[in-house]
């Protein structure tokens, strides 16, 4: 016998054992309209939960882009633009601040976008989990 195929032999007798052993029962897969529901009870509670936080950090970002567009002379509206297309990390190109102190605004605006993106994440990834472990609340 070659030894190649003892081991090839061995190697699927390991994996078949090992395979075996971490198998877990199978549950019932909730209907997704269910785990639409869950998810969305979930999302609800935890934007309750956490929106102290997520208003401050937005009233941080307005206030730094009206301030922004008050030293670059824009109007309200576009500084509100400004704000929203920095923050949400697009940066289209078609309003750049120009003084120092309004570029180093914009980068505040930034920071605040990054940090409102990844609260409203965790939210969405806590809801999941909440939603597919199938309960209806989200103190886990």
């Amino acid at each position: 016998m070659n030894v190649l195929s003892r081991a090839r032999r061995r190697r699927a007798r390991v994996m078949a054992g090992s395979s075996q052993e971490h198998k877990s029962p199978a549950s019932p897969t909730p209907a997704p309209k269910t785990v639409r529901r869950r998810f969305f009870v979930a999302f609800g509670r935890a934007m309750h939960l956490t929106w102290p936080v997520l208003s401050i950090i937005l009233a941080v970002q307005v206030a730094l882009g009206l301030l922004t567009g008050f030293v670059e002379g824009w109007s309200v509206g576009d500084a509100l633009y400004f704000t929203l297309v920095t923050g949400l990390t697009i940066g289209y190109g078609d309003m750049v601040p120009r003084q120092a102190l309004a570029r180093a605004l914009a980068i505040g605006i930034g920071v605040c976008g990054l940090f409102l993106t990844g609260v409203i994440a965790a939210i969405a990834v806590h809801a999941m989990r909440a939603a597919l472990a199938g309960s209806d609340t989200a103190e886990r």
